[in-house]
């Protein structure tokens, strides 16, 4: 009896994102021809960055990097936790329901001090781990990938 989360890709998400794919590409493109410019290798940062948004469209490789992070903590001091991974396809990513709210701006003015506090040193050391110890960092925190369960003001808990 697990509640589970499922993430489903919006179906225009690969047309629009298609579209922005396009027209970065052909802005680059375009700026490139001048010199003012050439310093900024536009051309391969827009490949870089189209390339890197890609493999953002298929939730397999969400499921991937999600089992890595669990690998990651086995044994370590966990700081923070994560959604187990069920089943993934394309499209679509089923894992374990994570509770908390989204960690905004609004939300942690909120909580006491000492809790915010106790957040901070909790992503820090998050950061940290990920970039010190384990060579593997997650590249999308912003407040709706950090989720806060902080029933416990003492010991809140995240989310990622």
């Amino acid at each position: 009896n697990m509640k589970v989360a499922i993430k489903v890709m919006h179906p225009n998400v690969i047309r629009n994102i298609s579209h922005d794919f396009f027209i970065v590409n052909a802005a680059a493109r375009f700026f490139s021809k001048y010199e003012r410019f050439s310093h900024l290798n536009l051309k391969q940062t827009a490949l870089a960055w189209t390339t890197h948004l890609a493999a953002q469209l298929d939730f397999r490789i969400e499921e991937e990097h999600l089992r890595l992070f669990h690998k990651y903590s086995i044994g370590e001091t966990k700081f923070t936790e994560y959604p187990i991974p069920i089943k993934a396809t394309r499209r679509a990513l089923i894992m374990s329901f994570c509770p908390g709210e989204a960690a905004t701006p609004s939300y942690l003015a909120t909580l006491p001090p000492h809790t915010r506090d106790k957040l901070a040193w909790i992503g820090l050391n998050s950061y940290c781990k990920m970039l010190l110890r384990d060579n593997f960092i997650h590249g999308d925190l912003h407040p709706g990938n950090l989720l806060v369960d902080a029933r416990d003001e003492l010991n809140p808990v995240v989310y990622m």
